[in-house]
């Protein structure tokens, strides 16, 4: 009896060892795989920067460059869109919006667009496509209402050569005279930025880009869902 006795409360003792033993190897696994998401998080998040800041230069320099919209006739502005999106992959789409008279040579709106589509590079005045007309008539109206560079959430890519894919557009105000008098845009496939994840780890579960206000840029979609959710 008093072996026993004595025993007993030496096994609660160990088990109560064990189970702090346990419980501070789970806080510490824990600890770890919470800095090991946060070091991913950050350098997908610097990744993802960069692009974002090298495409809004790009941007942001040609909208200086066609300040001087009367200096540039509209076969230039559509041949200066063209060379952009041809010395960089990343970039789907890229061109200008104008209103009516703006640019010289232009009596209606003027939108010189170089595309990245399946069939290969198209080069078109969007003003006169009316499935692509209206979008870019309201991204200039959002672009100027905001006075600043705007991005815009994913959007589908309609007409023929779109093939049914999500673009990411930003915006830039050509300002001259303290007057908006077009808006540069530059299109991202939404796709290129799912490469850009799974090349570093990110595809094997959710993630969300999201700008300043709060609105998606890009992701995957199960994402978007849970954080609605």
């Amino acid at each position: 009896k008093i072996a026993i006795t004595m025993l007993l409360p030496l096994a609660g003792l160990l088990a109560l060892v064990g189970n702090q033993d346990l419980e501070l190897t789970r806080i510490r696994a824990l600890q770890e795989g919470s800095v090991r998401l946060r070091d991913a998080a950050v350098n997908a998040g610097n990744l993802f920067d960069g692009q974002f800041r090298r495409i809004a230069q790009v941007a942001d320099t040609a909208a200086i460059a066609l300040q001087d919209s009367g200096d540039w006739t509209p076969e230039e502005i559509l041949h200066f869109s063209r060379a952009v999106v041809t010395a960089d992959p990343l970039i789907a789409g890229f061109g200008s919006i104008w209103e009516a008279g703006v640019v010289p040579g232009t009596e209606t709106w003027f939108m010189p667009f170089a595309l990245r589509r399946d069939v290969g590079l198209v080069e078109s005045d969007l003003s006169a496509r009316s499935d692509q007309a209206d979008a870019m008539r309201t991204f200039f109206k959002q672009v100027s209402e905001a006075g600043r560079t705007t991005w815009s959430s994913p959007v589908a890519v309609v007409g023929n050569e779109g093939g049914g894919r999500e673009i990411v557009r930003y915006g830039v105000p050509v300002i001259t005279d303290e007057k908006i008098r077009g808006v540069v845009v530059v299109d991202i496939g939404a796709m290129a930025f799912r490469d850009i994840a799974a090349g570093i780890g990110l595809d094997g579960g959710p993630w969300l880009l999201m700008d300043a206000e709060g609105r998606g840029i890009a992701g995957q979609v199960d994402a978007a869902v849970r954080l609605v959710g």
